[in-house]
């Protein structure tokens, strides 16, 4: 039995008490000694940094005093969920997928389907590896997460215990997706869980994961504090999509961190379809020559909701390439924030970079910030940046409905070709299919 840090006496912000109890209240005696570092660590940090508030510059957009205002009891041990099988079954996209299926945060073997495991690859709970030892994921869990000023991600690290890891040998060509299901269940009292995800992706090797946040909480109140860290070896091609379907009164703060060596592609799609506050952070770290990356998003907002999509890629190293093209949809009185900064050191030539953020507002009362950087070093690079935010024109409105078009089936037919450029560029068939279904639902007149 033991505690993973020892907490300062006095708590100068009384937000922080609920999540400092927790850490008081965390034992697993079980841990190697390394990862009860990570932990140490994690909790010192989080003691020692500020909750996100707006006079901080990353979060001047982004207002979580619904989440601060909240009192939330941390998910630390898995409990008898009483899931089936008949209950997961809508959230997947595909039978051809490995399916692991994790509730609350934690690991759920009888909810997933991973036999028979491919050769080369390994997909499966984060506290199974470390009870083994862990040596093998010992060089990269929380080496990155670890370097994030964000108080969020360190408490993530502060209670880790479970997970997914996925490890896909060198040379792995996985022939179907891998799906990560993440699960939130109904409490009586507002709660917050710590999904983490690890993924090493072998020398060529070559994966599609999906990442899917899912509500069986109906309209309880609840935090997901999620932490990634996704590691390319040299000439490795890995895909993610993330889909995010959170309740009505579901917090999503995620960060992920990608590290990539030489020749090595990373292409990422957000798919923001639910939740009361949802918060992206994605950082990607071109480390190695002839490394590039593609982020792509789309958030779908009504109600009160926000949305924060924050990217950040450095090109570290020379003939690297990197895109980002985001597009949002708001209704209503949602809001929308947008950061991208990409980063061009000084010997960093022959850098490609293009980024750009699109917006469409069904609303007088929508709003978006958007905020597209550059920062360049290096003088023989190619970057561009942009962002638009506005409504459908209204000559357009009108060539329709001299068509015989009504306007407000105007606005769908414009609203749904809008968001569709990005979800078909999605190459798993069902989820594109599922997405399709969505979108159309969704802005079709009622």
């Amino acid at each position: 039995m033991e505690s993973v840090s020892t907490m300062p006496e006095v708590v100068k912000d009384p937000k922080k008490a609920p999540y400092l109890a927790a850490l008081d209240r965390f034992e697993d005696g079980n841990a190697p000694a390394w990862v009860k570092a990570i932990r140490e660590q994690g909790a010192a940090r989080f003691s020692q940094l500020d909750l996100p508030h707006s006079k901080q510059e990353e979060w001047r957009f982004t207002n979580i005093a619904p989440i601060l205002g909240t009192e939330f009891a941390s998910i630390t041990q898995p409990v008898d969920h009483g899931l089936t099988a008949a209950d997961i079954e809508p959230f997947l996209y595909s039978d051809r997928s490995l399916v692991a299926v994790f509730v609350d945060g934690f690991f759920a073997p009888e909810l997933s389907r991973l036999d028979p495991m491919p050769a080369g690859l390994r997909i499966g709970s984060l506290a199974e590896v470390l009870a083994e030892d862990g040596l093998a994921i010992k060089p990269h869990l929380d080496q990155y997460a670890s370097q994030i000023g964000n108080a969020f991600s360190a408490l993530n690290s502060a209670l880790l215990r479970d997970g997914a890891v996925v490890e896909i040998n060198k040379g792995t060509l996985c022939a179907g997706p891998i799906h990560l299901v993440f699960v939130t269940t109904k409490r009586e009292t507002p709660s917050a869980r710590y999904p983490r995800v690890l993924v090493l992706a072998g020398e060529a090797s070559e994966a599609t994961i999906i990442e899917s946040y899912v509500n069986l909480a109906d309209d309880s109140t609840y935090l997901s504090d999620m932490v990634g860290e996704y590691i390319l070896d040299p000439a490795a091609n890995l895909k993610l999509y993330k889909i995010l379907e959170e309740g009505a009164n579901g917090f999503h703060l995620a960060t992920r961190r990608i590290h990539q060596d030489r020749d090595s592609h990373f292409k990422s799609y957000i798919f923001n379809l639910g939740g009361r506050i949802a918060r992206n952070d994605l950082s990607v770290l071109l480390d190695g020559e002839g490394a590039g990356c593609s982020l792509h998003g789309l958030y779908l907002t009504e109600a009160n909701q926000l949305v924060d999509n924050h990217q950040f890629i450095d090109h570290a190293k020379p003939h690297c390439t990197s895109w980002i093209g985001y597009k949002g949809v708001l209704n209503d009185k949602s809001k929308a924030v947008y950061t991208g900064k990409i980063l061009v050191r000084r010997d960093s030539q022959k850098t490609d970079s293009n980024q750009l953020n699109q917006n469409v507002l069904l609303s007088d009362d929508a709003q978006v910030d958007t905020k597209p950087q550059l920062e360049i070093y290096a003088d023989d690079v190619k970057c561009t940046h942009g962002a638009t935010i506005g409504q459908f024109p209204e000559q357009l409105i009108h060539y329709f409905r001299t068509r015989g078009i009504a306007a407000d089936m105007a606005v769908a037919m414009l609203t749904y070709g809008f968001a569709d450029e990005v979800v078909r560029e999605v190459t798993v068939p069902p989820l594109q299919e599922h997405l399709e279904s969505y979108v159309f639902d969704k802005y079709s007149p009622k």
